[in-house]
């Protein structure tokens, strides 16, 4: 049975999703928490799940009371114990050992406790088909999609004078930016483009579309057309408008005498042989299927007859031209494409430096595994997949599954139809209203209707959760007040089936603290958001209250935008408050961290990078360091995981360290008394007793300008040249074949901007405080914002801009609870010298110490396994010194050995780029056996391979040329036409083993 839970905010999903796990536990053996797969979306919830799983295990197995244990009494074997004679306290007893017994062996074997991201579980099943989708099973996974996509954008802007197009390209991108009143600078909008390679939209597009991006042929010969298209629309237009001009000259009429007078229908014909190709207006079109005598003005109906004769004439065949839908459609269309196909052809070589960068780097993109993993689950047997993975899954539960993918899901419906239709019960929850990451993927339709449809209706139980477990009852009437009626608000029939849930009912006999909302509106444009009056408001709520008890950690602004964020922060600083905000918790923002990182910059090296960041660490003076030892142990958790993953270089951390590392935060410590400023997205899952809104606004459409990109593709010819276009959404796009695409696309954001004010406002507790802006049209208020339409409900409880529901409160806390302090703040991380104490044994002591050649060959590999091009050996060998293979004092000898050796065979290109290269790669042959050969090496056109095994040891002859022979006999297998194979034998020299042929 699968049960589709949906929960609204405050409703107690979290107990929901609890109760099921352990309903799902007790049914079955101690190993049981083997068979089931709890899925969440960040590392946050999942480690809040399994320790909200243990504490109700402890909980239940120390005889403590748990909301769980009627239920659990009352289900499977113990149920059967019941309907057996046993007394409820005999089932209880039963119910507490089992829980005992299942906490020892979850405690004792947690790797296998699924509780887990829906990332880390679709990498478990990816590197179980590594080979399958065309990697190395040692890949590594890359999580910072911008980090590859800054290298590759760097490398593509290093080729523009050797590639025209591209450049051209680049050209015609800036143009358009400019106009549209945006920074021409390239780089920030090769970025911005890049990012939509990332994304779901594109992925979902080409892949419907059954190809890859088109190429720069096809987008050539795209271009030529569509120009033709604007060109033969234009040359004809201006026809149009000279034949006009000259019947109406016959019979001396001017675009005054036709309806409208000097704002006349007519005009259009003038706009026409001036240049202005727009759309014509609605009433041009209406005119084309009038009588002449609806086409006079009524200033001029002495030119009735004359109108009547130009109208038969040919003038009514020329508007009814003009305004053919038709042809309309087709110039727009073009013409969108014309302005978007310069974004194609960047992508598209955005898209081949990615690809190869991870091909060349082994690396798999966090945000290309549900691709990936597609290609293997579509139409695979799901016991198949299990046996690859290692594991058999029963039950499946997952969490905020509004937030879920399509392609995720796409990736998970085998797995959870195989279950369900063993009987097995299975879990979803979700609610629709806090949808908030449709930008990066999530697609709530799945949510609202598609699952249910996809399964046998006698399998599928929906269940809502109705009750508010977390806000007051002031809050939970507000926003069943304005939730409840957005649909009527936006007079979308979608919004409204959404939202139709929003109301939620307060539990019986349950106790609340007093609530109070307060909904200030402000009229004006963007810009009186920094009035002084406006700010000084909010400044005044913050005040009141903290005089009603409130402390500063209660607080929480909830933004949009880091602009947003940065605005308010300003604020509340220069007026003395304390703020937490996602800045402030940054590493970089610690001056200990950033000290460091600038004494690393004067570093020349020799000592591991750990060690040096502990000895500046150590040298700082008493209380120089700020911001919390929090920082520092952070900072030295990052040195950690770069060395594990990059070595001990500290030119290559500080460049990671730019890009990337002085991003990472530390968690917010809990018990901080400080206001919180936070996005609302970031705020998703929180809850806080007072809540401001600071700038509501939320237009439907998305504003400014930064553009947006829609994914689309057309059946009709010759729009259907290429497979998909990528199109900046704007209005325009009515016009055009892609008018479903685009309106669907505003559709979707009005339910966007809704979510967002949903998930904003549902995060109170007891004080909603919200400072909103309209804007009055001629027509009153347009519907075109939530501030617009919260406005539009509360009309008739505005009193001088505000409107109030209850007073102002204190707040409540639990009498027997503790409040949440930060801790005894440690004001140094201690760190003790070594000294002679203890001393590393490094692998290059033993090597060099001893007559080994073949140990000596061990450290060699490894240096020349770093060393792509020539120019790469130096920072191998001292990067074999600073991970202490290679002894400091042997690193100048090593060098020019191996600087001697590379110049001994710089005659054949292996090492100045020629080739496309291999090191270490692994080789796997049709009967499964593994071979790593030192260095492979392929021609651009693909024809030819060489293999290359370095031998520092004893000389075998006969046993390494039959080794080589092999890697060329596979490489041979493989499709190469020739391959050659060499022995080198270090200072000795290179040896041919041979020389192969293939069909």
């Amino acid at each position: 049975m699968l049960e589709i839970c949906k929960a609204s905010a405050g409703s107690g999903k979290t107990h929901k999703l609890t109760g099921e796990y352990l309903r799902m536990l007790f049914n079955g053996g101690t190993d049981r928490y083997k068979s089931i797969l709890a899925v969440t979306f960040t590392n946050k919830a999942t480690g809040e799940m399994k320790q909200r799983v243990l504490e109700e295990l402890h909980r239940i197995a120390s005889g403590e009371k748990s909301p769980f244990i009627a239920d659990l009494a009352g289900s499977g074997r113990f149920a059967d114990m019941a309907s057996a004679g046993s007394t409820p306290e005999a089932v209880e007893k039963a119910v507490r050992r089992h829980a005992s017994a299942l906490l020892s062996a979850i405690l004792n074997d947690y790797s296998l406790f699924n509780i887990s991201t829906i990332d880390r579980f679709f990498q478990q099943v990816l590197r179980a088909f590594a080979i399958e989708t065309g990697h190395f099973s040692s890949y590594n996974v890359e999580i910072n999609d911008e980090n590859i996509l800054a290298m590759a954008v760097d490398e593509l802007m290093g080729s523009i004078d050797d590639n025209e197009e591209l450049l051209q390209w680049l050209i015609d991108l800036s143009v358009e930016a400019v106009e549209n009143g945006r920074d021409w600078n390239s780089v920030p909008q090769l970025l911005r483009l890049g990012s939509e390679l990332f994304k779901e939209p594109f992925k979902l597009a080409v892949r419907g579309a059954g190809v890859e991006l088109a190429g720069r042929t096809s987008i050539a010969e795209c271009s030529d057309t569509m120009r033709r298209i604007v060109q033969d629309f234009r040359e004809e237009s201006r026809r149009m408008a000279e034949k006009a001009a000259a019947i109406m000259g016959r019979y001396d009429l001017s675009a005054d005498d036709f309806k409208g007078g000097s704002r006349s229908f007519m005009n259009y014909f003038d706009k026409l042989r001036s240049g202005r190709f727009e759309a014509p207006s609605a009433t041009f079109v209406s005119m084309a299927e009038e009588e002449p005598a609806r086409w006079c003005a009524s200033s001029a109906q002495t030119r009735a007859s004359d109108i009547a004769s130009a109208y038969h004439a040919g003038l009514a065949e020329l508007v009814r031209r003009a305004s053919d839908p038709d042809r309309l459609t087709k110039y727009f269309t073009a013409l969108e494409i014309l302005r978007n196909l310069s974004v194609a052809g960047i992508l598209s070589d955005i898209e081949a430096q990615v690809r190869d960068h991870c091909r060349r780097n082994n690396l798999v993109l966090l945000s290309d595994t549900p691709r990936f993993l597609s290609d293997i689950i579509d139409g695979s047997d799901t016991p198949f997949i299990y046996e690859r993975v290692g594991s058999r899954l029963d039950n499946y539960l997952l969490d905020e599954f509004q937030d879920t993918s399509r392609m995720q899901w796409d990736n998970f419906e085998p797995l959870l139809r195989d279950s369900v239709d063993a009987g097995s019960p299975c879990l979803i929850v979700g609610d629709v209203k806090q949808s908030i990451y449709r930008w990066r993927g999530s697609d709530w339709r799945l949510l609202d209707t598609e699952i249910a449809s996809r399964f046998d209706p006698r399998k599928v139980h929906t269940d809502t959760l109705a009750y508010n477990w977390r806000s007051s009852a002031e809050v939970v009437s507000f926003n069943n007040s304005f939730f409840g009626s957005v649909g009527t608000l936006t007079g979308d029939e979608l919004i409204g089936r959404i939202y139709s849930d929003a109301v939620q009912r307060i539990p019986e006999g349950s106790s609340r603290p007093a609530g109070h909302i307060k909904v200030t509106f402000t009229e004006g444009t963007g810009s009186d958001m920094w009035e002084e009056s406006y700010l000084q408001r909010i400044l005044e709520a913050v005040r009141t209250l903290l005089e009603h008890g409130y402390r500063p950690g209660d607080i929480a602004f909830l933004v949009r935008t880091r602009a947003e964020g940065a605005a308010i922060s300003d604020l509340l600083i220069a007026n003395g408050y304390n703020i937490m905000t996602e800045d402030s918790l940054r590493l970089s923002s610690s001056a200990a961290v950033r000290r460091t990182v600038d004494c690393l910059k004067e570093t020349t090296g020799g000592e591991s990078l750990y060690n040096i960041c502990e000895d500046i660490l150590r040298s700082r003076p008493d209380g120089q360091e700020d911001g919390g030892s929090a920082f520092v142990n952070a900072f030295l958790d990052c040195v950690l995981e770069y060395i594990g993953s990059e070595g001990s270089d500290i030119t290559g951390f500080l460049r990671w360290w730019e890009t990337e590392g002085a991003d990472r935060s530390i968690s917010a410590p809990e018990g901080r008394d400080a206001l919180r400023v936070i996005t609302i997205h970031k705020s998703k899952g929180l809850e806080f007793k007072a809540v401001i809104v600071p700038f509501l606004q939320i237009p439907f459409a998305p504003k400014g300008n930064s553009a947006k990109y829609i994914w689309c593709g057309s059946s009709v010819s010759p729009f259907d040249m290429l497979p998909v276009y990528p199109l900046e959404c704007r209005s325009s796009l009515e016009q055009t074949v892609f008018a479903d695409d685009y309106l669907r696309e505003k559709r979707y954001s009005a339910v966007d901007a809704v979510n967002v004010a949903y998930v904003a406002f549902t995060r109170a507790v007891q004080e909603l405080i919200v400072f909103a802006l309209v804007r009055h049209s001629k027509n009153g208020l347009a519907p075109n914002s939530v501030s617009h339409i919260l406005c539009t409900h509360l009309q008739g409880q505005i009193e001088d801009g505000v409107y109030e529901l209850g007073e102002w409160t204190s707040p409540e806390y639990k009498k027997d609870g503790k409040r949440v302090v930060a801790g005894e703040e440690m004001l140094r991380v201690p760190s003790v010298p070594i000294g002679d104490r203890l001393k590393l044994s490094f692998r290059g002591d033993e090597f060099f110490t001893r007559d080994s050649r073949r140990t000596r060959g061990i450290v060699l590999h490894e240096i020349l396994s770093k060393v792509e091009t020539a120019s790469d050996l130096e920072d191998a060998v001292y990067g074999a010194v600073s991970s202490g293979i290679l002894p400091a004092n042997e690193g100048p000898q090593v060098l020019e050995q191996l600087s001697e050796m590379l110049r001994s065979v710089s005659d054949r290109h292996w090492f100045d780029g020629t080739y496309l290269l291999m090191n270490e790669a692994t080789v796997i042959a049709p009967g499964g056996d593994s071979y790593r050969p030192d260095r492979m090496m392929f021609s651009p056109d693909g024809q030819t391979a060489v293999v290359v095994d370095y031998k520092f040891g004893r000389r075998r002859d006969g046993q390494y040329r039959s080794q080589v022979r092999g890697y060329m006999s596979l490489l041979g297998q493989m499709g190469y036409r020739e391959v050659k194979g060499w022995l080198w034998y270090g200072e000795d020299g290179v040896e041919e083993v041979g020389q192969s042929t293939g069909n």
